[in-house]
């Protein structure tokens, strides 16, 4: 019975040392995946390591490799995020610079929009309803200028012709008073002269 449990025993750990052995071999046989994702590689390593119990056991050539892999990896990301972060800061800068000048446009879109909306009177810039009040004041108070002085023309025009009839009257009345002193001149004279004549005689 003892010597069944020795031969038992003996068999179980032939079986485990060559089952050892031929894992071992088998790890050795295989090469590393290389290809893929890291992702893939620590499943190919997990899946194809040595377990005892609840350890693993992994090839240091094939750790090494991973972890290569891994570092590469790092530094690329590394690489790529300060190349983001550039043209982040690429394109924030440009964008700054496009609002700024989006920023003039508006500005001048602003100024060119109210001098078309706008006009200048003697180098002062006023809106079209300014500029249209200001004209009808002008045309009113000229229009009523007009209206007065038409009014006083007409008064004058009228004074006048009543001052140029009483002076054509006037001028009438001297000629015919001047007419009569001229016939009474020469009456007096005649009767100067008659008198004059008598008494010579």
């Amino acid at each position: 019975m003892n010597q069944f449990k020795t031969m038992l025993l003996l068999t179980a750990v032939l079986i485990i040392l060559s089952t050892k052995s031929l894992f071992a071999q088998d790890m050795q046989d295989k090469p590393f995946e290389e290809k893929g994702t890291i992702e893939k590689q620590f499943s190919y390593v997990f899946d194809k390591s040595y377990t005892f119990e609840i350890y693993k056991s992994i090839r240091i050539a094939w750790f090494q490799t991973l972890k290569s892999h891994v570092l590469d990896s790092l530094k690329n990301i590394r690489k790529e995020l300060r190349s983001t972060q550039m043209l982040v800061q690429a394109k924030s800068d440009q964008l700054d610079s496009l609002k700024s000048e989006f920023q003039k446009t508006n500005e001048k879109l602003d100024k060119i929009t109210k001098e078309k909306n706008s006009f200048r009177l003697m180098g002062i810039l006023m809106s079209k309803i300014a500029y249209n009040s200001f004209l009808w004041t002008i045309i009113l108070v000229l229009a009523g200028g007009l209206i007065i002085f038409i009014l006083l023309f007409k008064r004058s025009y009228t004074l006048t012709s009543e001052a140029q009839t009483s002076l054509n009257e006037l001028k009438d009345e001297f000629e015919t008073f001047r007419k009569r002193s001229l016939e009474r001149e020469e009456k007096m004279a005649r009767k100067h002269l008659d008198e004059l004549n008598k008494y010579k005689k």
